[in-house]
This record gives C-alpha cells, sequence and structure tokens, in this order.
C-alpha cells in the first residue's frame, strides 16, 4: 500500500519524490500541531486520507501488509443481541460475563483452545433455565453475527492485489462453523481462506488480543515488519496492544473498511 496514492496520481510523482514533493509545506503546516500519529488523526476526525497523510508522516510512506479483524471490520456484529437472547433463556445477567471490552474465564478458555464446544455449552446451561436445549444456547450465542456486505469482500480482493493480507480474530469453533454456513449460503464461499494469506484465529493458536504475544507470534510467523503492517480493529485495547509491538494501527470507528481504503489500495 503506497500511502497517499492519489496525490501521487494527481501530481504523477514517483514514490522517491513524494516526501520531498509532494508533502508540501502547507500539508506539514496543518499537521505541525500533531505530536504523534494518535493526535494527528484525532485532529483530522479519522478521514481516510488524512489518516494516511497522519501514517507517512509518522510511520513511513510504505504499507507492505494488512492484518485484519474479523468481527466489527469484516463482519457485522452486535454484541447486544447475545444478551438479549440469553435473557430471554433466563440468564439476566449475561453483559457481567461477555462483552466487548470484558470477557470472563469461561469465554477467555473457550476463545484460547482451551475449552471443547461441547463442555462450553454444557458450562452455558448452569446460566439458563431448567429444559433449554443446548440448539437454543448455540443459537444465542451466534446471535452476535450478523452479516457481511459483499462490498467489503472486494475491498479484500483489492487489498491482496499488492499487499500480503491476514486475518486476525478473536473467536471460536461454534462462531466460525456459523460464519462459513452463512458464506455459502449468502457468497457461495466455504470460508474467507481463499483472500487471506493466512487466517490466525484465536481458538487455533491458543492467544487472544489484546495480549501481545498474538501480535507477536503473527509478526513472527508471517514474516511481518511492524513498521510496515498495518492493523485494522473495532477495539480499542486490541488497538493499543498491537502499537506497544509496533504495528501500525487503526481503530476503527465510524468508517468501513471500504470507505477507509476504497480510494488508497
Amino acid at each position: 500500500l503506497v500511502l497517499f496514492l492519489w496525490a501521487w496520481q494527481e501530481s504523477n510523482l514517483r514514490p522517491a519524490d513524494y516526501e520531498s514533493d509532494a508533502l508540501t509545506p502547507e500539508l506539514q503546516a496543518r499537521f505541525s500541531g500533531c505530536a504523534n500519529i494518535d493526535a494527528c488523526v484525532e485532529f483530522t476526525n479519522v478521514s481516510p486520507n488524512d489518516f494516511y497523510i497522519c501514517t507517512m508522516i509518522f510511520e513511513g510512506k510504505h504499507i507492505d501488509a494488512i492484518i485484519f479483524d474479523l468481527g466489527g471490520v469484516i463482519l457485522n456484529i452486535d454484541y447486544n443481541l447475545p444478551v438479549k437472547e440469553f435473557q430471554k433463556l433466563g440468564n439476566d445477567d449475561f453483559i457481567h460475563h461477555f462483552t466487548q471490552l470484558k470477557q470472563t474465564r469461561l469465554f477467555d478458555d473457550y476463545e484460547t483452545g482451551k475449552e471443547s464446544s461441547e463442555d462450553f455449552v454444557l458450562e452455558l446451561q448452569n446460566y439458563v433455565k431448567a429444559g433449554t436445549s443446548n440448539q437454543q444456547i448455540i443459537n444465542a450465542w451466534n446471535s452476535i453475527l450478523l452479516d457481511l456486505p459483499e462490498e467489503r469482500l472486494a475491498i479484500l480482493d483489492k487489498a491482496s492485489e499488492n499487499h500480503r493480507i491476514f486475518l486476525l480474530s478473536n473467536t471460536n469453533d461454534i462462531h466460525i462453523q456459523a460464519f462459513n454456513r452463512y458464506l455459502i449460503e449468502e457468497h457461495n464461499l466455504p470460508s474467507l481462506e481463499p483472500f487471506f494469506e493466512q487466517m490466525y484465529l484465536s481458538y487455533e493458536i491458543g492467544l487472544r488480543k489484546p495480549d501481545p504475544l498474538i501480535f507477536e507470534y503473527v509478526l513472527q510467523d508471517a514474516g511481518l515488519d511492524p513498521s510496515k503492517t498495518l492493523f485494522i480493529d473495532d477495539t480499542l485495547q486490541h488497538i493499543q496492544s498491537a502499537k506497544e509491538v509496533g504495528l501500525i494501527t487503526h481503530h476503527l470507528v465510524k468508517e468501513s473498511i471500504v470507505e477507509l481504503l476504497d480510494d488508497l489500495l
């Protein structure tokens, strides 16, 4: 990913010319009050083009690889839906066990492969009313999963043309099975594997974000330079942890990955 590609297209600058010629004094002055990339992004209100100006100024000109989160970045999800579904099953306390920001040991163990799907569902039986079937529990658990817009698959295709792209997700066997069924039904795809050089799933590798070890594992396994690798995630503590190992990061809050990347790839 050559940052600020749109400027090169307008001015026909070669990459080697960019730092000295395209980064005009006016642009430099615009961001002169920013002490670092976070301040710069905040200052620019997370505009996609301005995000890449910030990245170019503070992190260097080139991104060779992109690591994508799954839920909340590629796949739409809703953390409130399992809370509502488990309430229907007699659990009014589910929000204290599982949220975007934190979860109890049961869910951590399941999403790092320490607990089987069978044991996980059996444990959840202790939190619901008597007579609840295992399938009802699975359906409530899967309610977090929503849809994947077609244009996001297209942007992954586009990103892979000139970059190494990877998936890094906190997830589990039940969700992946349900997600793959959705992909077959809605997109005629058996999985997302064809889009990525490698998919790193927490329950398969035994590590989970925001543990810095998971980022170190991916960087080492894939042979990536963190200073030339962009990590996109919708959870702030994951972004903060990724920064600790030197990754370029983008906290996806308002815009979609299509809005962020489409004009810049």
